[in-house]
């Protein structure tokens, strides 16, 4: 790639606002239980520019990662919230800077996480089947996991 960044600090841009944005909502939705609309549109636009300037993944892919996050703003309304319109928004932005399978991957181990401390959680009796947890903080670990993965590093 030429020109002013290679492709190596495009990724790094990228990973580094990604996680920012994970990190920044996981704070909110643990002490508000909500999403910043604002925080989420100036993470989605900034993975939008580097899209469309060449410098992460293609507009296509992103485009087709935003789905998942559509597919849960669905399964949000479908189900009267049960699934958090946050999260829908959440996957909607991460999308944009990790594709469909990317995207897919994160949706998959964070749902891993959130599962087995909701088991630990009921097992301990500090939660109820009716208790709302946070899923955005769960998203962190598998995203360092798979930037790292996607960078060559493990």
């Amino acid at each position: 790639m030429q020109g002013l960044w290679g492709l190596k600090e495009a990724f790094m841009i990228s990973g580094i606002l990604l996680l920012l944005f994970i990190i920044l909502s996981a704070i909110t939705d643990v002490r508000y239980k909500k999403i910043n609309i604002q925080t989420s549109i100036i993470f989605f636009l900034a993975g939008m520019v580097l899209n469309l300037s060449g410098l992460n993944i293609s507009l296509q892919d992103g485009i087709f990662g935003m789905s998942i996050g559509f597919l849960l703003i669905g399964l949000s309304f479908a189900s009267g919230e049960k699934i958090g319109l946050g999260d829908g928004i959440i996957f909607t932005v991460t999308g944009v800077y990790l594709g469909f399978f990317g995207n897919f991957l994160l949706l998959s181990l964070s749902l891993f996480l959130c599962a087995c401390f909701s088991a630990g959680a009921l097992i301990f009796r500090k939660a109820d089947r009716n208790s709302r947890i946070p899923m955005v903080p769960f998203l962190i670990i598998p995203a360092i996991c798979e930037l790292t993965m996607m960078a060559g590093v493990l």
